[in-house]
């Protein structure tokens, strides 16, 4: 287990941890994933409209995706997984926000990172993301999609290391930007 103590957590009073889920942790992990969806992505003016978000999100924290992520939690714990997962977890055992890699085809991709609203800004996004970044293989690239729009995950990802690579797509209604820590 990694106890975590940064400055922005000594500031705010909060202590966590981080750790590997177990597959029990599936359910919540989706509800945690769906919540930021139902947040972050509406956005009427580029034409992602909240009903669209919520059918994403709905699925994100259905019985078939939380069964998908319960197998790939169980895997991640196994040393030559293709999977990363870890949690924050307070002491009361309350996840409050997770990251996801993989590793695919030769290519390394953080595939999500959230955080539950009120515990955002307090260091624990980064402590995550120093996880999987110890967890990657630093001599290869690193790709995450993220919203277009979502200005507050590009500069995160950008402080990080990440920068635009020109790719840009529609995830149905969502449009999205790729990033690479290497061009």
């Amino acid at each position: 287990m990694e106890e975590c103590y940064n400055e922005a957590m000594k500031k705010s009073k909060i202590a966590y941890t981080i750790v590997a889920p177990s597959s029990a942790d599936a359910q919540i992990l989706g509800e945690i994933n769906a919540e930021n969806w139902r947040e972050v992505y509406p956005n009427e003016a580029l034409g992602v409209t909240k009903e669209w978000v919520d059918r994403v999100a709905t699925l994100r924290e259905g019985a078939e995706k939380n069964k998908q992520r319960a197998e790939q939690i169980t895997d991640s714990l196994h040393p030559d997984s293709l999977h990363f997962w870890k949690v924050a977890r307070l002491p009361n055992r309350q996840i409050i926000g997770f990251i996801q890699g993989r590793k695919k085809d030769g290519v390394q991709e953080l595939h999500g990172l959230h955080i539950i609203r009120q515990y955002r800004g307090n260091g624990i996004g980064q402590d995550l993301m120093d996880a999987l970044l110890k967890w990657f293989d630093p001599a290869k690239p690193i790709i995450v999609d993220v919203a277009s729009f979502n200005n507050k995950a590009i500069q995160f990802y950008a402080k990080n290391g990440f920068k635009p690579t020109g790719h840009t797509y529609h995830y149905e209604l969502l449009p999205m930007t790729r990033m690479s820590t290497r061009m």
